[in-house]
């Protein structure tokens, strides 16, 4: 390995390691705002049914986050008030942020010398493989959409955030 593609590794690794972290947070908090809501809307404002319904269910580990998104965008597409209809239309957002968790949750550096021969002038894009149908695959991830994606599903945590507090004043403003 030339002193070149040494550089472009380290360089990979972080910058790799910085996005990894960056959207798996996002995905950790947007996970954590629809398990708030689906204990607020199975559990309702008993506030020991919420936690059991948490701690039994949603703490489980056979139910995945694209469960949960599912689970979430049925009960507000199917079971709430036209006043969450706005949420809607953030609900692709919740599974493109899944898929990008899961490029990045699944795939590693690719350190295999043939790619940091041809990629070590590349500062611009990530390089990682992952092994799909028993081959190995090739993921590219271009640094400025990984941006423009973190900059988007920041607003998504935002705007469900939002959902979730407007959720559970509807809930405590029903008469017991």
């Amino acid at each position: 390995m030339t002193q070149q593609e040494k550089e472009y590794f380290i360089w990979l690794t972080n910058t790799t390691d910085k996005y990894r972290g960056l959207f798996i947070n996002r995905s950790i908090a947007i996970e954590q705002i629809i398990e708030e809501f689906l204990s607020w809307y199975f559990g309702d404002t008993n506030s020991e049914k919420r936690i059991y319904f948490h701690e039994l269910v949603l703490n489980n580990i056979d139910l995945t986050f694209r469960t949960k998104i599912k689970m979430f965008t049925d009960i507000v597409n199917n079971f709430l008030t036209s006043e969450f209809d706005k949420y809607k239309q953030h609900f692709t957002k919740l599974d493109n942020l899944r898929s990008k968790r899961n490029e990045f949750a699944h795939s590693k550096i690719d350190s295999r010398p043939n790619s940091l021969t041809s990629n070590f002038l590349t500062r611009d894009k990530i390089h990682l493989i992952k092994l799909k149908d028993f081959k190995l695959k090739q993921v590219i991830l271009e640094i400025d959409i990984l941006e423009r994606q973190f900059d988007e599903y920041g607003q998504l945590v935002e705007d469900l955030a939002e959902l979730l507090k407007e959720y559970i004043a509807s809930r405590q403003a029903l008469p017991s």
